[in-house]
Order: C-alpha cells, then sequence, then structure tokens
C-alpha cells in the first residue's frame, strides 16, 4: 500500500544578499530578507506538512553546497536541487565531488533569464550536460517563461533518459492568456511520459496586487490535460506551503509524520518522512503533478 506523505515540493532557502540575488528588484522588497529553516519549519508544521524539497535561486556550486549544509542540519528537508554549469568541460569531475550526496536529487538552471531562452535550450554543450545528468541517475528542472513552452517541449522530448520536471506549470501568461488556450499548447509536453509538473508560483505571472486565485482556477481547468489539479499554494516569501495536496510514493517505510518540537518537543526532523523525495516523486506518473 502506498504511503501519503504531505511535502512542499518546491521552495528557496537564503541569505539575503543584494549582489548575488540580482533578480529581486526593488519591486520585490518582501524578498529583501533571510529566508531560513527555522521559519519554514513553522508554517510546514501549521499546515500539517513533512517536509520539503528546497531548489536553488541563483547560478553557484556555493549555493548547492548551503543548501545541502541546510539539509544535513534539518532531515525534514527531503531533498535539494542545485545548480552546477552544465555547460563545463569538466562537468563529471564536478558531479563526482557530490556524488554522495543522497539528498542532492537533481539540479536546474534558470534559462528562463537567458539572453535568448529558446536558443540556450539548443545549446550543443548543455545538451549534452543535461544527457549527463540523466545518465547519472539525477533529475532536471526546466524553468521557463510561457513564450519558451515550444523549444520547452523539443527540449524534454530529446532527453528521456530520466525524469524531467517543469516548474511553476510552465509560467503561463495568466494575464492575457486564457486556462483553456494554456491546456492546449502545454498538452504536448504532458503526453511525455517522463515530465511531470510542479503547480506553483503562478501567482508571479499574475498581477501581483491584484490576484484573485488564478491558482486554483488554472489548475482545475487543467484537469484533463496530464492529471488531477494540484493545490491553490499559499506564499510566504520564498516558501510555498500547500494545506491541500499529497504526495503519493510507493515502497516507502510507514513512517507517518508527527508536529515538530515547536508543537510536541521532539527534535527537529525526528519524525519526519525519510524518503519522498523529488527524484521518488518525478519518477511515478501518479505524480504528473506536483505541488511546491
Amino acid at each position: 500500500m502506498d504511503t501519503v506523505w504531505r511535502v512542499d515540493a518546491h521552495q528557496h532557502f537564503w541569505r539575503f544578499d543584494p549582489a548575488a540575488y540580482g533578480w529581486i528588484g526593488d519591486d520585490m522588497a518582501v524578498l529583501k530578507r533571510d529566508f531560513l529553516p527555522a521559519e519554514l519549519r513553522f508554517e510546514l508544521d501549521i499546515r500539517h506538512i513533512g517536509g520539503s524539497v528546497t531548489v536553488q535561486a541563483r547560478a553557484s556550486e556555493a549555493e548547492t553546497d548551503f543548501l545541502l549544509g541546510l539539509a544535513a542540519a534539518n532531515p525534514w528537508i527531503l531533498g535539494v536541487v542545485g545548480w552546477i554549469d552544465l555547460r563545463a568541460g569538466d562537468l563529471e569531475a564536478r558531479l563526482e565531488t557530490r556524488a554522495s550526496s543522497s539528498v542532492l536529487k537533481g539540479y536546474r538552471h534558470q534559462v528562463q533569464d537567458e539572453p535568448s531562452p529558446s536558443a540556450f535550450l539548443e545549446d550543443e554543450r548543455f545538451n549534452r550536460g543535461v544527457e549527463t545528468l540523466q545518465r547519472g541517475g539525477k533529475v532536471y528542472e526546466v524553468l521557463v517563461h510561457a513564450k519558451d513552452l515550444p523549444a520547452a517541449i523539443a527540449f524534454c522530448g530529446r532527453h528521456d533518459l530520466g525524469p524531467l520536471v517543469l516548474d511553476h506549470l510552465g509560467k503561463p501568461d495568466v494575464r492575457h492568456e486564457s486556462a483553456a488556450e494554456w491546456a492546449r499548447r502545454i498538452a504536448p509536453l504532458a503526453a511525455q511520459e517522463h515530465v511531470s509538473c510542479k503547480l506553483s508560483g503562478l501567482i508571479t505571472e499574475a498581477h501581483w496586487h491584484g490576484w484573485d486565485g488564478i491558482c486554483s482556477h488554472t489548475s482545475t481547468r487543467l484537469w484533463n490535460v496530464s492529471g488531477p489539479p494540484g493545490c491553490c499554494s499559499v506564499r510566504t516569501g520564498p516558501f510555498v506551503c500547500c494545506p491541500e495536496r499529497t504526495i503519493r510514493c510507493a515502497g516507502w517505510p510507514e513512517r507517518p509524520w508527527r508536529p515538530s518540537p515547536r508543537r510536541s518537543g521532539m527534535p527537529y526532523g525526528a519524525a519526519t518522512p525519510a524518503a519522498c523525495t523529488a527524484s521518488a516523486i518525478s519518477k511515478r506518473r501518479s505524480m504528473s503533478w506536483i505541488c511546491g
């Protein structure tokens, strides 16, 4: 019988540095501070969510090591999706330096920030790097905006040696595009068996100060595309908690979630699920939709 875990599948930690996180502009003042595990643990606890997968937020191997350190100190951080230079000539050697880490589940590059994201997805060295990741059993997460969806569909079609995860539903243009139109556009990607999709971050593409529930609206209308809808996320800075979504992972130990010390006096991570990770989630078609 499947064990049911409740997992926040996509969140970020950082010690804020304006130079390191240049993408956080003046219009994102709420993000201009540190976000660390103790704060997220509280948000997870009050929503009865057992753990999280933390994802890179800048192109830095130092940040990857920082996230791995947080995971080592907080066992309820069930997976890390880090960054590595996938075009590096010594990629295999760089990957080997972290090969012993069981919590490092995969990598992501912020393709959306490249000058030409669609062209970058066709870059020969980058594609070789992703193939190397997949041959090594790692997940790759795809981060693009709506305009680059055709290139992302082609990219995913070239890389079927392992699981891929589309972040943020591909960032649909919810200001100008209907859910029905996005469902039509994303259907070719949904047909690719090795691709999963995270429902999160949709609010970032809407009117920030006039958002009216597009997450729930969109996910409901996309039910028939590639699986059931995810939940409507509750956003607290870079932390996204999902009170309605359950994640099923077959074959993991029957170890139910229990509250952390804030509520029970137990050490952090003492009873959190140990193994429902990004890799496991990504490999299961029952998890075509991942709420994070």
